[in-house]
């Protein structure tokens, strides 16, 4: 788990705190991420272990797997248990990303009912009864239910049990309703429990000493802002679920998490994958993640996006890796005027690599006129007209959109040239700026390199619009 707890070193900052800039707030949103990073990373591989165990058929021994730190280890579960429930109280989350909560809870809550810590889940039964009055009725109510019952099914921790209910009406009375249960374990357990409780009320026992683990525990919400970083927790907790996958090359899982899991870890999913997985395990993932149905054109385009990102780190020639490009240029076509904004994206990225090639097939193949033109448009900008000029009589659909390109040029070039016999640089000024608003940076270049005022002043143009474009005194382009 090492490789996985250090690629979660970074979450994305919109699960910090949104509130205005001050050094207190930024403190205390800061301080609560090193706590639940913290916590987080104290009980991440034995969850894993935990799940790998459930999942073989296998019963887990639970207090041997979280080893000599075990008080310290279930305060952090606790504490990351809290976080969890407040996150599915705030968070707005699809379908996907509320069955995997409400599993994870459920999950965790039996991980302390196996443990034996009775104190926590007498402080998410109080938890669950402070917030019975706000958001997510439902939610909160099944917390202190299920809760109840399991102390109630603790004989190991029974004065624990009772001490807790002695001092909480509404738990009796809750209690009592368990005892009628239509679920017969339920109402076995809190009928002995039931039967026990009236017979220790009347001699009470004194207090138990306060277990490690609370102390610990309060010592974290202490440390907490409780408005910052809403999300953290569950989004600590989604990664680690999709790394799970990732590690054991799990597509239909990984698929699953890209299609409908936390659209906040779609992206890291993707660059974790790329760290661990081979070249072509990545492609044929990236292939699949884009085949699948149903999958938003917000969610292809940050596909895409990783795609632009893994081909520019992974070539260190020009025009881009075939396969990414491939990628790139097949959702081009694909698109039509609905899911313009796809096309557009996947056109600048393999115009990023120079895969102009790549663009002039577009023209070529792209049933959506505006996809075509639109790659034009790139080629255009980037001087590279002449790919597709022997295609225009086969597209004549194209062909405006080729002229009005060709004229655009045409117009920049004449502004160039006009620069260039232009005596002052006021003058020059109205050309440039218009140069500038065109980003015509292959004519400014061109300008540049003359050796008179003119080549001074687009050298100034061409540092307006990016100052890694000018090219130093006695260094070749």
């Amino acid at each position: 788990m090492d490789i996985i707890n250090a690629s979660l070193s970074a979450a994305p900052a919109g699960h910090l705190s949104a509130k205005p800039a001050s050094v207190e707030v930024s403190s205390a949103a800061l301080q609560t991420s090193e706590t639940l990073r913290s916590v987080h990373q104290m009980v991440s591989a034995d969850l894993s272990v935990i799940e790998r165990q459930l999942a073989d058929g296998s019963e887990p021994d639970y207090p041997a797997i979280f080893g000599p730190l075990l008080q310290p280890k279930i305060a952090a579960l606790i504490m990351l248990t809290r976080q969890k429930l407040l996150d599915l109280q705030q968070a707005d989350l699809n379908s996907l990303d509320l069955t995997d909560a409400r599993a994870e809870l459920i999950g965790y809550v039996q991980i302390l009912f196996h443990l034996q810590a009775a104190e926590a889940l007498r402080l998410f039964y109080d938890f669950a009864e402070e917030h019975r009055d706000g958001q997510e009725k439902g939610l909160w109510a099944n917390v202190g239910t299920r809760c109840l019952n399991l102390l109630a099914r603790l004989p190991g921790e029974q004065a624990r049990v009772l001490a807790f209910l002695h001092t909480r009406p509404h738990a009796q009375a809750q209690l009592e309703r368990l005892s009628h249960s239509t679920n017969p374990e339920v109402a076995q357990a809190a009928q002995a429990l039931h039967v026990v409780y009236r017979k220790w009320r009347e001699e009470p026992a004194p207090a138990l000493p306060v277990p490690i683990y609370v102390r610990l525990y309060r010592q974290y919400v202490q440390d907490l802002d409780a408005n910052a970083n809403f999300g953290l927790a569950s989004w600590l907790i989604a990664n680690d679920r999709v790394a799970q996958a990732v590690l054991l090359e799990d597509v239909p899982a990984i698929l699953l998490g890209i299609q409908a899991g936390p659209s906040e870890a779609l992206r890291w999913a993707l660059r974790f994958a790329h760290l661990v997985m081979t070249p072509s395990a990545v492609i044929d993932l990236l292939e699949q993640a884009l085949r699948q149905d149903g999958l938003t054109p917000q969610r292809r385009i940050v596909i895409l996006r990783e795609i632009g990102n893994f081909n520019q780190q992974t070539n260190d020639e020009p025009e881009g890796n075939p396969a990414y490009n491939r990628m790139l240029l097949q959702s081009a076509i694909a698109c039509d005027s609905q899911t313009r904004e796809v096309a557009q994206t996947a056109i600048q990225l393999l115009s990023s690599v120079q895969a102009y090639d790549a663009l002039a097939t577009i023209v070529e193949h792209a049933s959506s006129r505006p996809v075509a033109e639109r790659a034009i448009e790139t080629l255009r900008d980037t001087r590279q007209l002449g790919l597709v000029t022997d295609l225009m009589p086969h597209r004549k659909d194209l062909q405006p959109a080729m002229r009005a390109a060709i004229k655009y040029i045409q117009n920049l070039r004449g502004m160039a040239e006009a620069v260039a016999r232009c005596e002052t640089e006021e003058m020059a000024q109205v050309y440039f700026s218009m140069l500038i608003a065109n980003r015509a940076i292959e004519e400014l270049r061109t300008l540049s390199k003359k050796t008179n005022n003119a080549g001074k002043w687009a050298k100034h143009a061409l540092a307006e619009i990016d100052p890694s474009l000018v090219v130093p005194e006695g260094e070749k382009e």
